[in-house]
């Protein structure tokens, strides 16, 4: 049997190959795949190969049961609620259509302002918008209409939680919680995002800190997550809420590529020493 077949490019294994561009394995990957007790694949892999290498061999780092079918704001917001993890109140919607059938003109909106609308896909703050008014609201609605005709639809609504130009992202590999604080110092920009001019600071509120890794961890233990970045909003007092979760993030906060390579080898290690025979 193989120790280890490895079809993430930076991770050595008993044996590899990359994943095929769009087309499934042959027949002498999948027979590979199938003689091996655990396999490593790129965060890059894509759902329907997942599922392929997963019935060829059960033991995959990363674990991605929780990550087909719950990426993005709306599926992020069902994982959390179906865990029963603390996270900001939201309602999430298929399309501006839905909500336009759910909520009527002159119909109260779901929530109170401010608000948060956010477009179900992207990155980077994009396409997130603070709403303060009804005006604001349907200058949301409209960006996102028009990101739905260009094929990317669905978007929540969320409470709107002042966290103080601060929010906290912990980065899990494997057993490996790594956290740092994204600090926004311009007073006119609520994302935190470091594409919007935050910084990183590695160093915060311990006990806030503590705090923040407490529901990080939460969240790796019911869902089994296991390599993915969780941002974290705290509620003024100190509560923690999920506010996202993102499987493919930036290293920059971790020290960069190489060091994040060196923990993720590291890690895998450590994941296929602990399993069992």
């Amino acid at each position: 049997m193989i120790r280890l077949i490895s079809l993430h490019p930076q991770v050595h294994g008993d044996a590899g190959f990359a994943l095929p561009a769009g087309r499934s394995l042959s027949s002498g990957q999948r027979k590979l795949l199938s003689r091996a007790r655990a396999a490593v694949v790129p965060q890059s892999i894509r759902e329907a190969a997942w599922a392929e290498c997963l019935a060829l061999c059960p033991r995959i780092f990363p674990d991605y049961h929780c990550r087909f079918g719950w990426e993005g704001k709306r599926g992020n917001h069902r994982l959390f609620a179906s865990l029963g993890l603390p996270h900001p109140a939201t309602r999430s919607f298929a399309s501006v259509a839905e909500f336009a059938r759910l909520h009527p003109p002159g119909a109260p909106l779901p929530l109170a302002f401010p608000l948060v609308v956010k477009a179900d896909q992207g990155g980077g703050g994009f396409c997130v918008f603070l709403v303060r008014n009804p005006d604001g609201f349907c200058a949301a609605l409209s960006a996102l209409k028009a990101r739905e005709a260009a094929g990317e639809p669905g978007f929540v609504v969320q409470e709107y939680v002042d966290h103080g130009g601060r929010d906290l992202r912990v980065v899990l590999v494997g057993k490996r919680m790594i956290p740092y604080w994204r600090v926004q110092d311009n007073p006119a920009e609520f994302r935190n995002n470091l594409g919007r001019g935050a910084r990183i600071e590695p160093r915060g509120d311990p006990v806030l800190t503590a705090r923040g890794l407490d529901a990080a961890k939460a969240l790796r233990q019911r869902s089994g997550i296991n390599l993915a970045a969780v941002d974290i909003l705290f509620r003024p007092g100190g509560d923690p809420l999920l506010s996202e979760v993102n499987f493919v993030f930036g290293r920059k906060g971790v020290g960069g590529t190489p060091r994040f390579r060196s923990i993720l080898r590291e890690e895998v290690e450590q994941w296929i020493a602990g399993l069992s025979p």
